[in-house]
Formats: C-alpha cells, structure tokens, sequence
C-alpha cells in the first residue's frame, strides 16, 4: 500500500511544479459551468488514440478480436496516472477503451487541474447531450392484416422467396431501449429462446442509462427507470426500429420487417430521447464486445453483424466540430471491426448542406436519406453535400422508405412514423439479407456498401447543390438512389466465384435431428458441395465438403451441436441452398 501512496504523491508533485497551462487544454463551455456548480462530470480525452486498421481479407471474429485487443491495450498504459489521481481522490469514474477517454462524476476545479496537467492528457470536455431524430409524424395503425409497404418497395419479398431471411445475422440497435416482449420482435431477441421460453440478458441487452439526463429538469421517474436488466424502451421509437429491421407474426397477420429470421440485440443510449456522449461511447463499446449482465467479460466474438443508429449529435447541445473527432474515431474502429454502421441522415431537409449532425456527416457514414411510397425523396430528408477536415463529398450514400412507416411500439401496439430514423432499418435490415445469402461477406463492411450503392435504383432530381448536380448519380438527395435488396443480394451471390448462382431446394432431413443430418442428391447438387453450419449468433460451427459419388445423399454429424435452431448453407460452383434446421 505504502508504495502505491508514494507514486501517487510523486504525481502529485510533477503536477504541482507542472508549467503546462491547464486552461488551454479545458474546453471553454466546461470551464463556465464551474462557475455556476462546484462540482461537474466532464470527459477526460488521452493523447493516445491506436490505429485498428485490419485486413481485408479477414474474417469478421478475427477482426474484432484485433481491434479489441489493439483498444484495451492502448487503454491500458495511457490511464493509468489519471486513474491513480481519481483512485486516490475517492473520485467515481467510468474508463472508455473504444475511445480513449475516462468520464469524471462530480469532480472538482481541483481536480480538473490537476488531471488537464498530465502529460498524456489531450484535453477535458463537458459530457455533452445527444438526441434521437424525432419521428416528422406518428400514426397509430391496427396490427390486423398489417404490411409495411416498404418491404414490397425495396424487393425484401423477392429476397424471400429465394430462402433468405437473415437467418444467422445478428442485428444491433441503440436508441430509447427496446420493448423485447413485444410479439413482433420477442421471438427475434437473441436473449430468448424460443424452444424452452427462457430468457438470458447476458451479452444480448445493455442499458447505458444510469442516471436522470440533466435534459430533465422534472423529477419524472423514467418508465424504464435506469440500469435495466432487461430489454426496456422508455419512448418507442427504438422498439418501432427493430421491428423494421426483424419484425413479424405469423404469414400474413404482421409484416413489417426486412429480414425477420434474423436474431437482435440492443443498447438504451438515452433517457426518453435524450442521450450523453457518455452514454454514446458505453453502448458502442458494448455493442464492440459484449459483456455480461454486469458489465463484465467483453466478448467482441458476440459482436452485431450491423447496427443500426437513428439519433444525432445536435450543435445546440454542445456537440461542435472540436469534438466532432470522437465519434468519427469511433466509426473507424467499428468499421475496421467488421460491423457495418447505418446511419440515418436526418430529418431537417428541403435546402443543401442539411446533412449536419454527427454521425451521420463522417466521410465513412454510411448515411441514409428518406423516400415515399410514391418512390420520390422526403420532403424532410436531410440532403448533402458535407463539409468537413476541409474536404467536401457528398451524403447521404442511399436512400430507403421513410414515410408512413407500419411498425411496433411499446405494449403491443403499432403505430406509422415518418424520418429517416425509419429509413436506416430499412438498410439494416437489408444489410441482414446480404450477409444470410452470402455469409463469407460477414465483416466485409466496404464491400457491403458497394453493392448497395452499385444496386440502388437510381434517383435523379431537378436540385443541384453546389458541384452536386440533380441529374447525375450519386446526388445530394438521394445519393446512390433507393436501395433495392433483391438486386443486392443477387450481386452478393455472385461475390464467391464471380459466377451466377441459381436458388434450388434441396431435401434435409430429418428436421428436428438429434445425430445425422441427410443432405439428398439432385440435378443442381450432385458432385462436390460445401456445407456450412451457422448458429444463431452467426458464428459458423461446422464446415466441410462433401462429394456425392455414388451416392443419392450425403450425411452430416450434428451429434455434437448443442440443442437449437441452426442455419445451414450448401452450395457448389453455380447453386446455392440456405435452409435451417432444428437440432433436439
């Protein structure tokens, strides 16, 4: 203990003869709220920011597991003196590695001092607020015979028929929360299973609300209240954007998901539509690697395939281009960690340059403006092009169904919504369908957005904006155009071998299984094929090839699957098969 004390004083007194001007390195707004309370939470940002660029041709897990190891480890030799100061100080505080920054609650000037007077400190921030697109219009529907139009739009239901649904894509969404028993999602959440009806929160739900937002200035009990351990929405619109991506009943009584056999899991990042950068950084970090019901045991392994993300960073809430680089850095990682980021534009349209808020204004956003059933862009949807770091592009990268979208709220209900908030789960979920029809391009997030930007059908418009003229393509309205999943998932199908695949049943059985699984002889499947097993995470656990001869089937062991629902992919040079099976 003695010598712990001792470096702790030696710190202290290399900060007491420090000549660093600490102000300089204190953002000014952080600064005037000392002045007006003693004691503040801010943000302390480190100098050391690692580089987790991965390879191309690397799988998805490896990947994440690179860039996890690369954050946690820079992390870990950089805090450590502030860290010391805060431990020292009986400071409560929350360290970050996928952005390397330490939350400070309720420190002092004092201590601000003397943290902004270490070394390896960049600066200190105020802990500023972040907001969800606020839906332009709420409709209440009946959930009798319901169909989201958008699904028909997009070509999802062409997608369909050809076997794929998502199965073996995880979907991720932070926002208000989710409604997990919702009917429409409830058998869709990764945490439940549908077999024996339980439920395990671990790794699949996270709530990064601990605290009232200072947004409030009622005494409201939030309807959630904080540190939920299940799945809660506190607002409805995150449980109206998973149903858009994973939402279903039944055949034909609710339909209003892209890829409904795909499995979700979720984050609440803000407190009745009010979010932190705090919060911010806590639900991406988890959605990076998740943890445990206590926050514990990072599994980057577990990662979404894609989330998505409908809220912004507003200017009036203290989010400005000097700290725009946090969330940037953090669009990075995740991109380098082989999960496709969506990000909905926003919902301030009509003039150019109305793409402005963060995330959605980084050059590797991938921002998604909104259309009308008539397939023409919303009057709201934000439109490019970006200036930022003193370059200029263009956003958003895709348009997709916006207005008068069907989908589940919160106790049950349905309700229509118009924003781009419901435009990016329309792209989410099509990222779902790309990935279940062709699980090699797991992780490949710049290959993902090619093919739906080559896919979009092209949009043109009679508004220029500065060197962006209308009628050429990609746009500032629209950008690529409206997307269109049945020709990306086609164009996905052909990535393997540069050859067209055909969709052809074949007979599995039998299904249920609890040993040998039997893959039947026929004129698409008759030589050498290759069989990939995928549990519901998306992980594959079994892979083989297999060859014919002189046989009319080939068998598979499962013996050694644990019991579940598992998707299964036969192909050969120019057929593909995506079915699943039940292992009991």
């Amino acid at each position: 203990m003695k010598y712990i004390i001792i470096a702790i004083l030696n710190i202290l007194a290399t900060i007491s003869f420090s000549q660093t001007n600490w102000e300089n390195r204190i953002e000014p707004v952080l600064k005037s709220k000392f002045d007006i309370q003693k004691q503040q939470s801010f943000i302390v940002i480190l100098n050391s920011q690692t580089n987790t660029k991965t390879q191309s041709n690397w799988a998805k897990t490896e990947k994440g597991n690179y860039v996890y190891e690369k954050l946690v480890q820079n992390t870990l030799q950089s805090q450590r003196s502030a860290i010391s100061i805060l431990d020292f100080n009986h400071i409560s505080y929350q360290s970050f590695y996928i952005y390397n920054a330490i939350l400070v609650k309720n420190g002092t000037l004092d201590l601000l001092k003397q943290l902004a007077n270490l070394p390896e400190v960049n600066r200190i921030i105020a802990d500023f607020s972040l907001v969800y697109h606020t839906p332009v219009e709420k409709i209440e529907n009946s959930n009798r015979g319901l169909f989201n139009w958008g699904i028909s739009m997009i070509q999802a239901d062409s997608v369909w028929l050809m076997g794929i649904k998502g199965d073996g894509v995880v979907i991720g969404g932070q926002d208000t929360g989710y409604d997990w028993k919702h009917p429409a999602i409830k058998s869709k959440y990764r945490g439940f299973d549908t077999i024996n009806q339980t439920t395990n929160h671990n790794y699949n739900w996270h709530d990064a609300i601990h605290e009232r937002n200072p947004a409030y200035a009622d005494s409201l009990i939030n309807p959630c209240g904080f540190d939920s351990k299940e799945p809660c929405d506190d607002n409805s619109h995150g449980t109206h954007t998973m149903g858009t991506m994973v939402g279903s009943i039944g055949e034909n009584e609710v339909t209003i998901g892209i890829a409904p056999n795909s499995k979700w899991i979720g984050a609440r990042n803000m407190d009745r539509g009010w979010g932190k950068l705090s919060t911010y950084l806590e639900a991406f970090e988890w959605l990076l690697a998740p943890t445990d019901s206590l926050g514990k045991n990072p599994k980057p392994n577990l990662a979404p395939h894609v989330i998505n993300n409908s809220w912004y960073c507003s200017l009036e809430e203290g989010c400005n281009p000097s700290n725009w680089g946090i969330m940037d850095t953090v669009m990075n990682s995740l991109r380098d960690a082989g999960i496709v980021v969506v990000i909905s534009a926003g919902n301030a349209g009509g003039a150019c340059g109305t793409v402005t808020g963060p995330p959605a204004l980084f050059q590797n956003s991938f921002a998604i403006g909104a259309t009308a059933i008539n397939d023409t862009i919303a009057g709201f949807s934000s439109r490019g092009p970006v200036f930022y770091n003193n370059i200029s592009y263009n956003k958003p990268n895709v348009s997709a169904p916006g207005v008068n979208i069907p989908s589940s709220v919160p106790n049950g209900g349905y309700s229509s919504y118009s924003g781009t908030s419901m435009a990016g789960p329309h792209v989410a979920g099509a990222v779902a369908l790309i990935i279940s029809a062709n699980p090699t391009l797991a992780g490949k997030v710049d290959l993902i957005e090619s093919i739906l930007e080559e896919t979009a059908e092209p949009k043109t418009t009679n508004q220029d904006c500065d060197n962006m003229l209308g009628m050429n393509v990609p746009n500032a309205v629209y950008g690529y155009g409206r997307i269109n999943v049945y020709k990306a998932v086609k164009k996905a199908l052909k990535i393997t071998n540069n050859q067209d695949f055909t969709i052809n049943n074949i007979n599995i059985y039998p299904n249920p299984t609890n040993s040998i699984l039997n893959i039947e002889k026929n004129s698409s499947f008759d030589q050498e094929i290759l069989i990939e097993v995928y549990n519901q995470t998306g992980q594959i656990v079994q892979k083989t090839k297999k060859n014919f001869s002189n046989s009319n089937f080939i068998d598979i062991s499962v013996e050694q699957l644990p019991v579940g629902l598992y998707s299964i992919l036969i192909k050969n040079d120019r057929n593909i098969f995506n079915g699943k099976f039940l292992k009991n």
